[in-house]
C-alpha cells in the first residue's frame, strides 16, 4: 500500500500532466460506462391511469359551442366521392394564367434542385 501512495505522490511532483492525464481519462472512462448503463437499461412500462375512451366512427359528431367555431361548417364522417354541382360552385375556382406560371416556376425550381449539376 506505501508502494502505491509514493508511485502517485511520484507522478503528481514529477509527471504532472501524466497524472491529471490519466484521472481525467478515468472520470471520462467511468461517465461514459454510467450513461450506457443508463441508456441500455430496459425502460419501465408507463401505467395507464386513465379510462381510454374508445372512439367508433358512427357516434354522432359533438360541435363545441364556441365564438370562434364556425357555425355552417360541420365535419362529416361519410365523405362523398365526387362533389354535387352547388359544391363545385361554392367551393372549387379555376386557376388563372398567373397562378399557373407561379407553379409552373416554382415546379422548375425544384426539378432543378433535385436534378442539380447532373448531365
Amino acid at each position: 500500500m506505501d508502494e502505491i501512495r509514493e508511485r502517485i505522490d511520484d507522478l503528481i511532483h514529477n509527471r504532472p500532466i501524466v497524472f491529471f492525464t490519466t484521472v481525467i481519462i478515468l472520470i471520462l472512462f467511468l461517465i461514459g460506462l454510467v450513461v450506457l448503463l443508463i441508456q441500455t437499461s430496459p425502460s419501465s412500462a408507463k401505467v395507464k391511469t386513465e379510462k381510454e375512451i374508445a372512439f367508433t366512427p358512427d357516434e354522432e359528431i359533438m360541435i363545441p359551442d364556441a365564438p370562434d367555431a364556425e357555425k355552417d361548417y360541420f365535419p362529416s364522417r361519410a365523405t362523398e366521392s365526387r362533389w354535387s354541382d352547388a359544391e363545385l360552385e361554392k367551393w372549387f375556382t379555376y386557376p388563372n394564367d398567373k397562378i399557373m406560371q407561379k407553379l409552373e416556376k416554382s415546379n422548375d425550381k425544384i426539378v432543378d434542385d433535385i436534378t442539380g449539376n447532373a448531365p
